[in-house]
């Protein structure tokens, strides 16, 4: 779940997840509630697996997020559905 609320910086965005995986989907969800007005109305036409590898949880949900965003800007991507599975290397 989450939601917006007013922030010094462009926005603030406030998540609240059961498990690290909904945190990341939910996260996903919210970057597309923030590019469209109806974020509602996108239906899913295709299936990808985006991958990233990290090892910090803190620096691979930034790098999540901005793979998602710079695959809207250079693709014209967006995402609605989202099934996220963390793992930890090593």
């Amino acid at each position: 779940m989450f939601t917006f609320f007013d922030h010094t910086a462009d926005l603030g965005i406030r998540i609240e997840a059961a498990t690290l995986n909904e945190l990341f989907a939910d996260a996903g969800r919210a970057l597309t509630a923030t590019l469209l007005d109806e974020s509602a109305t996108v239906t899913p036409a295709i299936s990808e697996t985006v991958a990233i590898a990290g090892g910090e949880v803190d620096y691979l949900f930034f790098d999540w997020l901005r793979e998602l965003l710079l695959r809207f800007e250079t693709r014209k991507m967006l995402y609605c559905g989202f099934e996220v599975v963390v793992r930890k290397l090593g």
